[in-house]
């Protein structure tokens, strides 16, 4: 039997989804992680603008071009992730201690 046949349990999710779910988790905990090491020596609002820029690049590619609701889609990544990791950065930044 494949990994990707493979269920946990008897739920019916194969195992290739409960592997990628946790990857998913372990790289967004680490992104909290290398972002306060990052703020030791670039900017708060710096490393989001960077941040965002490297991930468009990466991810252009991929999307889909919506006409007529590509304004809508922008408004709403400004408002939901940059305003998110503007203030979550920043706040890291005032942070003496995340343990």
């Amino acid at each position: 039997m494949s990994l990707s046949k493979a269920h946990a349990g008897d739920g019916g999710t194969p195992l290739l989804h409960l592997g990628l779910l946790l990857a998913i988790q372990v790289l967004w905990g680490a992104n909290w992680v290398f972002a306060k090491i990052a703020l030791t020596e670039i900017p708060p609002l710096a490393l989001m603008t960077l941040r965002f820029l490297v991930l468009f690049t990466i991810f252009v590619p991929f999307m889909r071009w919506h006409k007529g609701q590509m304004g809508d889609i922008a408004i709403a990544a400004l408002t939901t992730g940059a305003l998110s990791f503007g203030t979550g950065f920043v706040a890291l930044t005032l942070a003496h201690d995340i343990a």
